[in-house]
């Protein structure tokens, strides 16, 4: 008899074993196979009349299902707390098959008016042509009542948001999709069900973007959508009729992924707020937008509904676009690509990526800053697993390094005692720089530094035991070349 505690998984152990079969007995894999078959045999026709009217559960064809698939969907189902999953072809696929599942024409869809930039041009740009009508709200939902009518069936809000990390609250929009028989849907990308769980609170639908932290490797294209049975099979469908299904390869890479979800949430949060905190401190940095930083709008609410405040953060520069560009063209440790979620440090200007393609006034609504013939400022980075961009080196590789525009400090791997004054050698563990003649001044006491010279920008080396400093508000050293 099982006991009451292995019922109760939580939800590490769930994202490992959640959705495996039974791995006990003699040569049997630990890992999930990769069934690749794009098709299914029957024993008879009797079983395939079964399968037709619905009677059965067995596969036919990939894009109706797979074993592998259904490993994946189980899994990430468990973990959300949710009776079914159904794994896409991308985020994109999930969020408008759960969409389409529950609208047609003439119907209106409530939202906030800050999400993901595919999510909006979707419903600028393609409901309309369908018959549906998109309202939009505030993420502090002020005058939402205002935008029911009696055609409204969707409510879709998005929380952390895309990119300015403004959080909505959750228990309010439920309480008011309940209120007004609003079928309720909420985008957990930037969260993961590591830090919200939705659909304890009552959501009808969950979606993801599993590209991102569920999958975690930057490797595969993936999304996801959870909910209840019924709803489930809807969404199933507009994935067999649309033919956004997953390949198996590529269910077989998220399911790694989800199985180390929990750490890897966990160092982004932690790297997250340890960079948020440098930059707000920063003379060329006009504001951050973390809503683990007390100064941040949605700070206590983020406090009440989540479990941590992600690896996600965007800061304005000041200086307008121009200082952002020349910021993000001059990083050297962080990579200046799309998406999120991964082991790398990512930087990006949405406004060139997942807001692009978008009016100053759409902009405006999606929370997006302005400054001097508004210029837009904003760069959205991505938070690693590494300590402070690399795991595991001899000391600690912090934040940035740009050129003219260092904000950030590089381990160089100096040891105690060796930091006045470092000859010509090569000393930067990543194996691109050179370190020219130089000499470092203005050390803060109890810091052990030093200076490399990239171009015209400069590194600052912290040794690791240096990090609960760092931890505890203490700015780096000031430094010059």
């Amino acid at each position: 008899m099982k006991s009451k505690s292995q019922h109760k998984l939580g939800p590490q152990t769930q994202a490992i074993h959640g959705g495996e079969p039974n791995r006990r007995g003699v040569n049997g894999p630990i890992v999930t196979e990769i069934i690749r078959s794009s098709t299914f045999t029957f024993s008879s026709t009797e079983e395939m009349k079964l399968w037709a009217e619905g009677k059965n559960k067995a596969y036919i064809y990939t894009r109706y299902g797979n074993p592998t698939l259904s490993v994946a969907e189980k899994k990430i189902a468990a973990l959300e707390g949710a009776e079914a999953a159904v794994v896409t072809a991308s985020g994109m696929a999930a969020i408008s098959s759960a969409l389409l599942a529950a609208l047609r024409a003439g119907d209106e869809v409530i939202t906030t008016a800050q999400t993901y930039g595919g999510t909006y041009r979707l419903m600028r740009d393609v409901f309309p042509n369908m018959g549906i009508t998109v309202r939009q709200v505030g993420t502090d939902l002020a005058g939402i009542e205002d935008l029911v009518t009696p055609r409204s069936k969707v409510l879709y809000i998005e929380t952390p948001t895309n990119p300015t990390l403004r959080v909505v609250d959750i228990h309010k929009a439920v309480a008011f999709a309940k209120k007004h028989k609003l079928v309720s849907i909420i985008d957990n990308t930037f969260a993961t069900p590591v830090l919200q769980n939705p659909i304890a609170l009552g959501y009808d639908m969950v979606v993801h973007s599993a590209t991102k932290a569920l999958a975690g490797h930057s490797d595969i294209i993936a999304g996801v959508a959870v909910g209840n049975s019924n709803w489930m099979e809807r969404v199933r469908h507009m994935i067999i009729y649309l033919g956004g299904s997953m390949d198996p390869g590529a269910a077989y890479l998220l399911i790694r992924g989800v199985k180390t979800l929990g750490v890897r949430v966990e160092r982004q949060c932690e790297n997250a707020m340890a960079v948020a905190k440098f930059l707000e401190k920063h003379p060329k940095v006009e504001r951050v937008h973390y809503p683990g930083l007390k100064s941040h709008e949605d700070h206590k609410l983020a406090r009440k509904q989540m479990r941590g405040f992600g690896g996600m953060l965007a800061f304005d520069m000041k200086g307008g676009l121009p200082a952002a560009r020349r910021f993000c063209d001059r990083v050297r440790l962080f990579l200046l690509a799309a998406s999120l979620g991964g082991v790398e440090s990512l930087v990006i200007l949405p406004i060139y990526s997942s807001h692009y393609n978008m009016t100053i006034e759409e902009l405006r609504r999606a929370g997006f800053q302005f400054m001097r013939a508004l210029r837009v400022l904003g760069i959205i980075m991505r938070g690693n697993v590494e300590r402070y961009v690399v795991l595991g080196a001899n000391g600690l590789q912090f934040f940035l390094q740009a050129d003219g525009d260092a904000l950030g400090v590089q381990n160089v791997g100096f040891r105690k005692n060796q930091c006045k004054r470092v000859r010509r050698k090569t000393v930067d563990r990543i194996g691109r720089t050179q370190l020219a003649r130089h000499r470092l001044r203005g050390v803060a006491p109890g810091f052990r530094a030093g200076v490399i010279l990239r171009g015209r920008g400069y590194g600052l080396g912290f040794h690791e035991q240096d990090r609960e400093r760092l931890l505890h508000g203490h700015s780096p050293p000031e430094f010059h070349g």
